[in-house]
């Protein structure tokens, strides 16, 4: 009796399973040509308007940084589609008017704040992913009230701090005031916290067993373990130090021993002949939005694998 109800159990499975397919292959043979056509179409579409969104005012930058003075800067009402001629010496005025000295200290400040907030968020995150500890969950509600207040109001105090300090009279205070704004972060500390929390247990216990405990287990078990969130919490922390704008218009003067890259394009391209109805030429200035921008891309395609591994993996602790 078993065996004939496993037979017509087997049986009636299989012919499901078969009117499941033959219906799936129809419904696939029913889509016709035209339907197909117009899907790629509508596709490509799409792409093509967001591309030309995208790409043609990097294309407008590129044209009318090589164009020629006359043609960038005298035809107010033309669309320049192709310069006239090359004019490499535009870069050469841009790179004059002082992009080396914003490309170095808008590196420096780059990578000291990476560095900076890693550590300060690292050690946040894991002293919250310590289960028991006095006052730990007041604390922790506190510094994510932090989090709604607006960031104009954290300038304001930053701001007031440094000048109260004196900081702004000094290049090297100048240059750390610079980082405040970077050097620790609530959000940064939370996605550590939860990526401290995911490591499993039996981990900890393990590494307890084998005498690694406190300080050792920190830094050669938790933060191998957390590798993604810090390429993501650093490489977030790179752009936004590296394209900050409203932090150094508040310390930074046009005396100032110190200028960002920022600064640096606001700047760049002034004309120097004051009785030329012309204040600002273009061509120069789109020369230094282009010099502006090519050490990141030179990070991007050198560390592009980290940062797509870093994007992709992001809350994943454990790897394989």
């Amino acid at each position: 009796m078993f065996w004939i109800q496993l037979k017509l159990q087997n049986f009636l499975s299989n012919k499901y399973a078969k009117s499941r397919i033959e219906k799936i292959s129809t419904e696939v043979r029913d889509i016709s040509f035209l339907k197909s056509f117009l899907s790629i179409f509508w596709k490509m579409l799409v792409l093509l308007v967001f591309g030309v969104i995208i790409i043609f005012p990097f294309y407008f930058m590129v044209v009318i940084a090589f164009a020629p003075n006359d043609q960038a800067n005298g035809r107010v009402n033309e669309v320049l589609l192709w310069p006239e001629s090359w004019e490499w010496n535009n870069f050469l005025l841009a790179l004059n008017d002082g992009y080396w000295s914003a490309l170095w200290w808008t590196t420096l400040t780059t990578f000291v704040s990476v560095i900076v907030k890693l550590f300060f968020s690292t050690t946040f995150g894991y002293a919250f992913s310590i289960k028991k500890w006095k006052y730990k969950k007041a604390s922790w509600l506190f510094f994510l009230s932090i989090l709604i207040l607006p960031e104009i109001a954290l300038f304001i105090g930053q701001y007031r701090a440094i000048i109260l300090l004196e900081w702004e009279r000094n290049t090297l205070l100048l240059a750390v005031s610079l980082i405040m704004p970077f050097a620790a972060s609530v959000f940064s500390g939370f996605m550590f916290r939860n990526a401290f929390e995911a490591i499993p247990d039996r981990i900890k216990e393990a590494s307890m067993i084998d005498g690694c405990t406190g300080i050792n287990f920190f830094f050669k078990v938790a933060l191998p373990m957390v590798t993604p969130t810090i390429w993501t919490v650093g490489i977030l922390t790179a752009f936004a130090a590296w394209n900050s704008l409203l932090w150094p218009l508040l310390l930074l003067g046009k005396d100032s021993p110190v200028t960002l890259i920022n600064i640096y394009l606001l700047d760049v391209g002034h004309n120097p002949d004051i009785e030329s109805p012309i204040k600002v030429l273009k061509n120069v200035k789109l020369a230094g939005s282009i010099l502006a921008i090519i050490p990141m891309f030179i990070a991007y395609f050198s560390f592009r694998k980290r940062i797509l591994n870093a994007i992709s993996r992001q809350g994943s602790t454990i790897k394989g």
